[in-house]
């Protein structure tokens, strides 16, 4: 009886570590769960997932164990998830037990990254390898080095395009192992203040316009508007658009687009427009106003999102004045309309009034809005709504019909505690 109810023990116990391992890939140790801070002392690959479903992303320092350090959701149908660390080097599939320990650093220039690693002792069947994500599954060769090599720069990159590296290699025990994943994102170098003006076009670069003021005119809620700056994989901050002349707002085109501490002084059509497929723009900080019977017409949503599988973030103490319909909308009726669209919203201020709901989501499509830290003027439970459930369609095949106000869905990632009164 004994034995049985021993064996018994050993079973559950077998259970318990495989159904707690299925929540980090293998080889791979638990740092923290859902909503709790992690802390890595040096940039380093982290899993973030549940029941054998991950993303993963180069973190180092501090950060938050959620979807809104991550990105996306790999499993929408667990809420508890893990961040998870390798155990050692070794790469999976790749052995374990190495004696010599690797460190490899990548730096991001103008159409190149630099390699440069140290190590602990004598290296054999030196590799590079690289992928473009920090997923170590599918990564590709790019060289063969030697042994003593301790430098490699890649010129096969395109800026504004992250890149993630490893240095795989033989030690003198025999052992294969790599570095964790590092990741350098080349760059065309960092542009000046008189690259912002109305019209312009700025790509693969990061540009500070000083507190520049520029406008373009604003013709009512036209669609057709020319925007008052395109940006393809580019960056702006510190910029202001004139109260006159808001046109189309900014538009982000491709690749991946940051608009930090940028003010709208009176929104025309839009704020911004997210147009970039499989990218992601992100607003930080900055405020936008909207007058009702100003040079935009009826109040309309702040932010449009038109580009496919792609997110858009909003954080950094975003404040919404004035009086606005929405402040995102996923595209109810574009032309071959479909999704999914990601929204994550984290330390957003609602000043002003949002007659539509804050968060316009089709559900149909597989759109996400994550919302948390969400501070509201006066909030009272549906005033404003604000994750706001829809039918998209495509265009020309009627109107996108509202489904209403949702809580804890798959769509709506949002729980009343998320959302505070001030």
């Amino acid at each position: 009886m004994f034995r049985k109810f021993a064996l018994g023990l050993t079973l559950l116990a077998s259970a318990t570590s495989l159904q707690a391992a299925a929540n980090r890939p293998d080889g791979f140790a638990t740092l923290c769960k859902s909503g709790q801070t992690c802390m890595v002392s040096s940039q380093t690959q982290v899993a973030f997932g549940a029941a054998g479903k991950f993303v993963y992303k180069s973190l180092n320092g501090a950060f938050s164990c959620d979807v809104a350090t991550f990105g996306v959701d790999p499993n929408p149908a667990k809420s508890v998830k893990e961040c998870s660390i390798r155990e050692n080097v070794a790469s999976p599939g790749d052995g374990a037990g190495a004696a010599i320990t690797v460190t490899l650093q990548a730096n991001g220039d103008d159409g190149r990254v630099k390699l440069s690693w140290s190590a602990s002792g004598t290296l054999r069947n030196v590799q590079v390898m690289r992928d473009t994500d920090a997923n170590p599954i599918g990564r590709q060769r790019i060289a063969r080095l030697a042994g003593s090599d301790r430098t490699f720069t890649d010129t096969k990159v395109n800026n504004g395009s992250t890149y993630w590296y490893w240095i795989k290699y033989t030690d003198t025990n025999g052992a294969v192992a790599s570095t964790a994943a590092q990741s350098a994102t080349p760059s065309g170098g960092s542009g000046n203040a008189d690259e912002c003006f109305a019209g312009a076009t700025i790509k693969n670069k990061s540009v500070d316009c000083g507190g520049k003021t520029i406008g373009l005119s604003c013709n009512s809620d036209d669609e057709h508007q020319p925007p008052v700056l395109t940006l393809i994989n580019a960056s702006v901050k510190n910029l202001r658009i004139a109260a006159d002349g808001g046109s189309d707002g900014i538009h982000c085109d491709s690749g991946n687009c940051t608009l930090e501490n940028v003010v709208w002084e009176d929104i025309c059509e839009d704020a911004a427009t997210h147009s970039a497929e499989g990218g992601t723009m992100t607003i930080i900080g900055g405020w936008a106003y909207n007058r009702n019977g100003g040079p935009g017409g009826k109040p309309d949503k702040i932010f449009q999102h038109n580009s496919k599988n792609s997110t858009t973030i909003i954080t950094g103490g975003f404040t919404i004045k004035g009086d606005n319909g929405k402040l995102w909308r996923s595209c109810g009726d574009c032309k071959n309309n479909g999704g999914p669209r990601h929204l994550i919203v984290d330390n957003v201020i609602v000043e002003g009034s949002l007659s539509s709901g804050l968060a316009g989501v089709n559900s149909n499509y597989k759109d996400t809005a994550t919302i948390r830290n969400l501070k509201v003027k006066n909030y009272k439970s549906g005033k404003p709504k604000i994750c706001v459930e829809y039918k998209g369609v495509n265009k020309g095949d009627g109107k996108s019909e509202k489904k209403g106000e949702a809580w804890n869905t798959a769509s709506c990632k949002v729980d009343h505690s998320d959302v505070s009164s001030y």
